[in-house]
């Protein structure tokens, strides 16, 4: 009996029934790793941003609740200062009228004594006469004496020599009275300043400031890698330009500024970030790259001043350190990503202009608008090149002591 011969159809699909396993290529296990890193990522971001809302919500609830006790303070102080001041010009003012009031009698005692001196010796003072005037008298005298009919006469003309000489004196004491008039003295008035002084503004701060700012990466591809074959320069950046985007950074400050003259400097403790998102459409990846940093800057600035308004411009420069420095972007063949290291430590470049308004003499409420950028490649593996500069916005407050 002949075995049954096999179709041809089956040996050609016999071999399929076997199972087979292959290993994927270290490319798709990175790509998986990084689309699930991105995917963690994205999870925790809106956590983050909740805590550092609350965190900006906290900080200006208490420099609020904190200015209005300082100018509640503030104002009591004053009231106190304002009505011992009264208190006081009430009291000076009663001493004073009580000195005036004895001065004045004792002023008027004395200008009644120095006038009855003065009447005195124009009343009484002693008549010479002359030895023509002697004889005259006598020869009148005699005549008198002799015949008794001019006695008479001699009276009436002695009586009215006296009546000129009563009036020249009643004139002259009229005319000391009306000139010797006693001078009421005035006392001085001491007045305080109803407002109670305001205090020293000192030339240390410190503050806190929260804001956000907008990150832009400008990057740069090699125009030729002879280790990758088939490198397109052209294909890798335009991959870059449609898989990279702008993206932001939360900035939280922490600083000290002293006053030098005219000028402050100012430095502190900064928090800020780096990086771009990403949505690499031919390989299906997309998250955001954050390099996280910690930043001591060194500012100088000069500050103008308009009433309660202050306008500084601040220059400088800052050193930081990372945080968190890995990234992850496309490769040159678009078969897949490629994990790189932002730089350890770098340096940035600052500009900001604040804008401040004084709420108390100590506590000053802030707005600065600033730009920064990293001096040099912040990301720099030969493939990938990366600097970035960023626009934000800062507000807070500043404490003076």
């Amino acid at each position: 009996m002949n075995k049954p011969s096999k179709d041809p159809l089956d040996q050609l699909f016999e071999t399929l029934a076997e199972a087979r396993f292959e290993t994927p290529p270290a490319s798709f296990i990175q790509d998986v790793e990084a689309r699930l890193d991105a995917q963690q990522k994205k999870r925790r971001k809106p956590l983050a941003v909740w805590w550092v809302w609350s965190a900006f919500g906290a900080v200006l609830f208490l420099g609020i609740l904190y200015g209005s006790k300082l100018k509640s303070a503030e104002s009591s102080n004053t009231a106190k200062a304002t009505a011992s001041s009264m208190q006081a010009h009430l009291s000076k003012n009663s001493n004073s009228s009580a000195i005036s009031k004895s001065v004045s009698a004792s002023k008027s005692t004395a200008s009644i004594q120095t006038k009855q001196t003065f009447l005195n010796a124009k009343l009484f003072q002693p008549i010479s006469l002359t030895p023509t005037a002697i004889a005259a008298i006598s020869e009148s005298y005699a005549i008198s004496s002799a015949d008794p009919h001019f006695s008479a006469p001699l009276q009436r003309e002695n009586q009215q020599n006296s009546n000129p000489i009563t009036a020249d004196t009643n004139e002259r004491v009229a005319l000391i009275l009306s000139q010797d008039v006693p001078i009421q003295p005035v006392a001085p008035v001491i007045t305080q300043s109803m407002a109670s002084p305001s205090s020293k503004v000192g030339k240390h701060a410190i503050g806190l400031q929260f804001g956000v700012s907008a990150i832009f990466s400008s990057y740069a591809v090699p125009s030729e890698n002879p280790a990758i074959p088939g490198y397109s320069a052209k294909q890798f950046r335009e991959a870059r330009e449609m898989g990279e985007r702008q993206t932001s950074s939360w900035d939280f400050n922490l600083r000290y500024q002293l006053g030098i003259g005219a000028w402050q400097l100012q430095t502190g403790i900064h928090y800020l970030e780096w990086g771009e998102q990403l949505q690499y459409d031919v390989i299906s990846v997309e998250g955001t790259n954050r390099y996280k940093y910690i930043q001591v800057p060194l500012l100088l600035g000069r500050p103008f001043h308009f009433g309660k308004i202050g306008l500084t411009p601040f220059l400088g420069a800052a050193y930081a350190h990372g945080l968190t420095t890995n990234g992850t972007y496309i490769q040159p063949l678009n078969n897949g990503v490629s994990l790189v290291s932002a730089k350890a430590n770098n340096w940035n470049a600052l500009a900001q202009l604040e804008l401040s308004y004084q709420i108390l003499p100590q506590l000053i409420f802030t707005s600065t608008p600033f730009y920064r950028q990293t001096l040099g490649l912040l990301v720099d593996n030969g493939l990938i090149m990366n600097r970035y500069h960023s626009f934000g916005l800062l507000s807070g407050f500043i404490y003076r002591f």
